[in-house]
């Protein structure tokens, strides 16, 4: 994931090549959007003005200034936007998780060997 990067810290390439640093796919103003609304700003593309929307992945129209989310339809069917969108799930809810609101019953059943979001981040 270019932009959100692996586990969806908002710590994508994009950040190096001087776009701002999106939100992480966990932040609670994310996490709370319907999946349909994640489609459509998926397919659509979110813009900050009210320019035409850049094609990022078509090199076409954006600008570092302009780009919130960019269109990313025309290189997915639209099944393979839902595998996307459901991955997205996945990290959101990974992400959010909080270890520490288990009891200690259930962190033993989870296992000793658990992985945390910073241990697979400094991988």
């Amino acid at each position: 994931m270019p932009c959100h990067g692996k586990l969806g810290n908002g710590d994508g390439i994009i950040v190096q090549r001087g776009y701002a640093r999106p939100r992480p796919l966990y932040h609670p103003e994310v996490l709370a959007k319907p999946v349909g609304e994640l489609y459509r700003e998926f397919v659509s593309g979110v813009q900050k003005t009210s320019q035409a929307q850049p094609d990022i992945l078509a090199g076409t129209g954006y600008s570092l200034d302009d780009v919130v989310h960019p269109v990313l339809s025309r290189k997915l069917k639209p099944e393979e936007r839902w595998e996307v969108l459901a991955w997205i799930r996945v990290l959101q809810f990974s992400g959010s998780f909080d270890y520490d609101s288990l009891t200690p019953d259930e962190q033993l059943k989870l296992g000793s060997q658990t992985t945390t979001r910073s241990d697979v981040s400094e991988r």
